[in-house]
């Protein structure tokens, strides 16, 4: 056998033999996405050991870590995220509770201030991954939303625009994760919390009722139930950009549900001489449909309905913040309105039924 039959056989040979170890390694891979989904971290888990894998796709759906640092401690919660039976990974997320608070994107940031960052002892961050984009929120507040494209470092991109399949609490020479107490997947019930906005254009209807009401525009768009007037501030409603009159995109998929009048409700509209509609919507995310189901998809016949997300949402009290304060006195605002500026909070009074698992707290934020 001459040496270039020798060279061909070996040459197939390895060839054979790299395509069944590729072969075989995607369908190992194929069995772990298969094995694990993100339901089985439903409830909160103890981060446990640094350096293990964890199989969960962020790029799937939001994952939750809880922590009760403190600011000024200088603990670490730090992540990396990756994928299955792979060494290299698409980046890490590093927030360090110096004073003042900072962050940093793995291939795309240097350390960058928090312009926002809530005051709680116990937080509960919330971890969200887009080919274009990463956001961060802690105890319902908006503290990063990072778009890739805005780096000025090659990697950024081309390494996070990929999807995610694990993640992991990271331990190296350069920071250890002695932060992170427990995680989970985001519960569907706290979509509101982190939902999307996309700009809304101003209807006939709208109009009409802007005219016939007198009203401004801040008023015309804020009629419609759950809708915001920004001013252009996309920090109002992340992804809504510079539109002035946002919209929930969870609105168009919400389930609604039929809302049976209280004692409470009543009492309220005798005491204010309110109408049944007043009644209704007085309840924060209410709608008055008179049994237009289109309104309220879900809720059938019903005249008053309530979104089925509010029934089980979870809330946490908001202590106020010096911008929030800063604001009521720039405002002249009341205090329901300094708690309700922000975007998804309840003014309750202490009422509970209003934001369960907010207690006899008066301002209330979804987790």
């Amino acid at each position: 056998m001459n040496s270039f039959v020798v060279f061909l056989l070996v040459c197939l040979s390895l060839s054979y033999a790299l395509t069944e170890d590729c072969t075989d390694r995607m369908d190992r891979i194929d069995r772990s996405i298969e094995r694990v989904t993100d339901e089985d971290y439903r409830e909160w888990t103890p981060a446990g050991e640094r350096e293990v894998q964890i199989d969960f796709g962020i790029s799937n759906h939001p994952l939750q870590v809880q922590t009760n640092s403190s600011v000024g401690s200088l603990d670490l919660l730090r992540l990396k995220f990756g994928w299955f039976d792979v060494m290299d990974s698409i980046g890490d997320i590093r927030i360090e509770f110096s004073d003042p608070p900072q962050y940093f994107i793995g291939y795309c940031t240097g350390w960058i201030e928090f312009d926002t960052f809530p005051e709680e002892q116990d937080k509960v961050f919330t971890f969200s991954k887009t080919e274009t984009s990463f956001t961060v929120t802690c105890n319902g507040v908006e503290i990063i939303n990072y778009h890739f494209d805005n780096s000025t470092k090659i990697d950024c991109v081309t390494r996070w625009k990929v999807d995610a399949e694990t993640f992991e609490f990271r331990s190296s020479a350069v920071g250890t994760d002695n932060a992170s107490d427990f995680f989970r997947a985001q519960p569907e019930s706290d979509v509101i919390a982190t939902a999307s906005y996309v700009c809304h254009d101003y209807t006939t209807e709208d109009r009409s009722w802007k005219d016939e009401n007198g009203a401004s525009e801040e008023e015309m768009c804020e009629h419609n139930p759950g809708y915001i007037y920004t001013e252009g501030n996309e920090s109002l409603a992340p992804g809504c950009g510079a539109c002035w009159c946002c919209k929930p995109d969870v609105i168009a998929t919400a389930s609604y549900v039929c809302h049976d009048y209280t004692t409470e409700d009543r009492s309220w509209k005798d005491e204010n001489g309110a109408s049944e509609e007043e009644m209704c919507e007085h309840n924060p995310g209410y709608i008055y449909t008179e049994g237009n189901e289109s309104l309220a998809p879900g809720c059938g016949a019903c005249w008053c309905c309530k979104p089925a997300v509010i029934a089980t949402a979870s809330y946490v009290c908001h202590d106020y913040t010096t911008e929030d304060r800063s604001w009521k006195d720039e405002n002249g605002a009341s205090e329901e309105e300094m708690c309700e500026h922000n975007p998804g909070y309840i003014y309750t009074e202490g009422n509970e039924s209003l934001a369960p698992g907010c207690g006899a707290c008066w301002c209330c934020s979804p987790i």
